[in-house]
């Protein structure tokens, strides 16, 4: 039995947090119900269920990298593979990586698709449609794949394809801070009341949606990249078979589901101070600081694409620092 099976038959979300949902979303709880569909299996166009293992030897993954990627993002994915997400590079962590992507409407697209699928194996595709509205339902695929198909995982790291993360830094440096934790989310976190809610513009939200209130009323994640405890999915997971979506894709899946799951705990890695939006930022501070730069992640193509110099950065800092940890040995 999957290490997290039991969760659809002792956990359902407290109704008062539903009801608060509902009501400020607009909704009636029948209302909610139509989103009931995305979270539910049968709605794969693809799919690798073994991607952590057989069902019959599934053996403990360390991290599964879970990436937000759009249908035509073949070179980003590629990159990845050959780099940050390289599984022969990291040994002997167990590392898996899962490529998440909705429908698109070009057959030949669709095809050239299918095709990365039948080579790779770690793409999964389901039948919504890939788009920037779409973003919460393309987590909810995420935490669908996870509870069902990586129960064994350990953490789950949640990325776009546009970042940069220095695994090894990850692995070495932060990951044994948070082992042993449970139901634990690790990221840049917004407190409750310090983000606007945005009436217009790219984040709109509707005067009926959160009405009379000028800032979100959860804690919630940057969605750039967040380090979740493996326990903690299925819950997530659980909490989206009885909350409607919202669209904004940071603040339903690390803002409103950690809220209505309950005794989530956050831990802060701030913005600058271990991620930045900027790459520049960490190119510097790899030149500068070397091994003891603190940085783990960057979006890599702001204001210009700057990953391969990232990576090139990584190399040679985790290579000098090995040499040092051979040189002490020996001496």
């Amino acid at each position: 039995m999957p290490r997290h099976s039991w969760y659809r038959q002792q956990w359902r979300p407290e109704e008062w947090k539903l009801q608060y949902i509902y009501t400020n979303l607009n909704l009636t709880g029948g209302e909610a119900k139509s989103n009931l569909a995305y979270t539910i299996e049968g709605r794969y166009i693809f799919n690798n269920v073994t991607l952590c293992g057989p069902r019959s030897d599934r053996r403990s993954v360390d991290v599964l990298f879970v990436v937000h990627t759009a249908p035509n993002n073949f070179y980003r994915r590629i990159r990845l593979r050959r780099t940050v997400l390289n599984v022969s590079r990291f040994r002997p962590f167990e590392i898996r990586t899962v490529f998440l992507l909705g429908r698109c409407s070009s057959p030949t697209l669709q095809k050239e698709l299918e095709e990365e699928h039948g080579h790779f194996g770690d793409t999964v595709q389901a039948d919504f449609i890939d788009s920037y509205e779409n973003l919460s339902l393309k987590g909810v695929l995420g935490l669908n794949w996870v509870t069902h198909h990586c129960p064994q995982v350990r953490f789950v790291f949640k990325m776009d394809d546009d970042v940069f993360v220095d695994t090894s830094k990850l692995l070495h440096r932060y990951w044994p801070l948070f082992v042993g934790k449970t139901r634990t989310m690790v990221c840049n976190v917004w407190p409750n009341g310090s983000i606007p809610i945005s009436r217009e513009g790219k984040w709109k939200v509707d005067n009926s949606l959160f009405p009379h209130m000028d800032f979100f009323p959860f804690h919630y994640c940057s969605g750039l990249v967040v380090l979740m405890t493996g326990d903690l999915i299925p819950f997530l997971y659980q909490a989206t078979m009885f909350t409607p979506v919202f669209w904004i894709d940071d603040i339903f899946l690390f803002g409103i589901l950690p809220w209505v799951s309950g005794n989530v705990t956050m831990y802060n890695f701030g913005a600058k101070k271990y991620l930045v939006f900027y790459a520049p930022i960490m190119v510097e501070c790899l030149k500068k600081s070397g091994f003891d730069c603190r940085l783990l992640a960057a979006h890599a193509t702001m204001p210009v694409d700057m990953f391969d110099e990232m990576w090139n950065l990584t190399l040679t800092v985790h290579d000098l620092q090995a040499q040092a940890i051979d040189v002490h040995r020996i001496a």
